[in-house]
């Protein structure tokens, strides 16, 4: 049982993450990660600094540089929220690591949406072609309704930047058709299976890994922010300005937008082979 002076604060805490728009399952993660840093300081009978301290070093003796990291990400946000940001922790440098083994080509993109076609399963079929086709997170899906549809474009606002994302022309012709049989005539048109809120990445995610199945593509490239990489790779490879990019996926630093723009090592190999030297 949690006895921590913190522990009073995790569930206006949780609430202040869902208003931010984070995922459910973000949320659940923060929130996990939050519960195990209290129950470390539980059993540490020391001060504050130096229980954060010995939590950071306890990390790194247990778990990977990466592992570790998201962690401190999820403890460093709530020391933030609880007023004491001077308790930080530095995360681990990683050495970075420029390919991207489970990357999905556009063919197996093409036969993904074949699968979700195979199945059924129209409504995730054009959630896939959304994340794809206009470079979204699963979180920005709210964000696509009639209205936004019928402009061509739709507003962005999540945390605290506004961005404007648009429609390819045949993605918004199918859009369209979906939300009218569908007699939706405001508000995400992409809700849960209750229809009680939007969809999150835990149920695209299963619905990727199905029309995977049914594919025969690998499954451990089915997941939704593959599709986000997808995105800015095709763009990269059709315009090369990584600054429209960046402006395009909503960030802040070039650095970021180098992140999504990298590739396999298939594909160097298939690059400088290419080259014919």
């Amino acid at each position: 049982m949690e006895t921590h002076p913190w522990a009073q604060h995790i569930s206006e805490y949780a609430k202040t993450l869902e208003a931010e728009g984070k995922a459910k399952s973000t949320v659940r993660k923060y929130i996990a990660d939050i519960r195990a840093f209290l129950a470390f300081a539980q059993r540490n009978n020391a001060g504050e600094c130096e229980t954060v301290r010995n939590y950071a070093v306890y990390l790194q003796s247990k778990y990977k540089a990466s592992t570790c990291n998201s962690y401190l990400i999820s403890l460093n946000r709530f020391l933030v929220y609880l007023g004491h940001g001077e308790l930080r922790i530095p995360l681990k440098k990683i050495q970075g690591h420029f390919c991207l083994e489970h990357e999905l080509t556009v063919p197996e993109y093409k036969q993904l949406l074949q699968g979700f076609l195979q199945g059924g399963d129209t409504k995730f079929y054009l959630i896939a072609k959304t994340l794809a086709g206009m470079g979204l997170r699963v979180g920005e899906l709210p964000f696509v309704t009639p209205q936004a549809i019928q402009r061509g474009w739709a507003e962005i606002c999540m945390k605290g930047k506004v961005r404007q994302v648009f429609f390819p022309l045949s993605l918004q012709s199918e859009l369209k058709e979906y939300y009218q049989n569908k007699k939706i005539e405001s508000g995400a048109i992409f809700l849960n299976l209750r229809g009680s809120g939007p969809v999150d990445s835990s149920l695209v995610w299963r619905h990727m890994q199905k029309a995977a199945g049914l594919s025969q593509v690998d499954k451990a490239k089915a997941f939704p922010h593959n599709l986000r990489h997808l995105f800015a790779r095709a763009y990269m490879d059709a315009y090369g300005d990584i600054v429209d990019l960046a402006d395009l996926l909503g960030h802040s630093s070039i650095e970021t937008t180098r992140i999504y723009t990298r590739t396999s090592s298939m594909e160097k190999i298939r690059r400088i082979s290419a080259l014919d030297l």
